[in-house]
């Protein structure tokens, strides 16, 4: 499942798909739009039991980028999955808390970190 489109990379680890951001302000809503339409056939074609989004380049994001996060972990959760949140800056971190996203997607230092806690 390795691969990219303009707006994410993704690379496999142990048969998790870790997507990475092109962007390091994911604010534009056409960015957006886009990024949650790949996120979504990710999930529809290869129904993933976990998934992994990798904000270490993330520094900034809009409220409709939580919003795509949400909706993500929701599409997730009906497919039985989980998203882990990796390398998440200190101001992201702390929106997260407040909005209590950290609750449905945990956050983990590093992919290999949230991979490993599956096996737990």
């Amino acid at each position: 499942m390795q691969g990219s489109c303009e707006h994410i990379t993704v690379r496999q680890m142990s048969e998790v798909p870790v997507v990475a951001f092109s962007r390091g302000e994911i604010t534009d809503p056409e960015y957006v739009e886009q990024t949650q339409e790949a996120l979504y056939e990710l999930v529809k074609s290869h129904r993933p039991e976990a998934m992994v989004l990798d904000l270490t380049s993330v520094s900034h994001m809009s409220s409709s980028a939580f919003g795509m996060l949400a909706l993500l972990v929701k599409v997730m959760y009906e497919h039985q999955g989980v998203v882990y949140l990796t390398g998440v800056s200190e101001p992201l971190r702390s929106i997260l808390q407040m909005l209590q996203l950290d609750q449905m997607a945990p956050v983990f230092e590093t992919a290999e970190e949230a991979i490993e806690s599956l096996a737990d």
